[in-house]
């Protein structure tokens, strides 16, 4: 499948004055990878949030007819507001192991509801080593099977192959349990 593609445009203004960019339409955003320099860079907002909005974590950067394959590593936004302050773009390389966060998704109601218990999900992302092409979305969670006062761990996650999970392999991810009573 074809990475999206993002243009982007090498940036001269730097610092607080990167909020005239922002009121134009513009991102201030930044270039890396292991090695190299950081290149401040320019995106357009309107393409920016179309990428995001696809989900995509891959994508290929054109920078003035340079193009490079690059992960969206951050995306920082006003707490206030929800605007666009910045995004960090980490370049790629197809055989080295990427290290990042993944959403982790439940799926299934666990049989413990049905003797009262509630899910309480203690991580709703977890982070994971693997190739970027092997790279997943998110995680999936069965946990259909979980019975009162049972847990899954971390170690109990069926990850796709060539993915793996970093962390202690006890760490509990998702537990059912009697709700607390509450104290008069």
């Amino acid at each position: 499948m074809a990475n999206l593609k993002l243009k982007a445009q090498p940036r001269e203004i730097q610092g607080t004055k990167v909020r005239h960019l922002r009121r134009d339409g513009k991102i201030p955003a930044v270039l890396y990878g292991k090695g190299e320099t950081s290149l401040p860079l320019v995106v357009d907002q309107l393409e920016l949030e179309a990428a995001i909005r696809t989900k995509a974590r891959m994508m290929d950067l054109d920078v003035g007819g340079k193009t490079h394959t690059i992960f969206l590593k951050e995306v920082q936004r006003d707490a206030i507001s929800d605007e666009y302050l910045h995004v960090d773009f980490q370049k790629v390389r197809m055989d080295q192991v990427l290290r990042t966060k993944v959403a982790l998704h439940l799926k299934g109601i666990p049989a413990g509801i049905a003797e009262g218990g509630v899910v309480n999900q203690i991580f709703h992302e977890i982070t994971i080593e693997c190739l970027p092409a092997d790279l997943p979305d998110a995680v999936e969670c069965p946990i259909a099977q979980l019975k009162l006062d049972e847990v899954l761990h971390l170690k109990d996650l069926a990850l796709p192959a060539r993915v793996k999970a970093i962390g202690d392999a006890d760490t509990v991810v998702v537990t059912v349990q009697k709700p607390k009573e509450e104290l008069a």
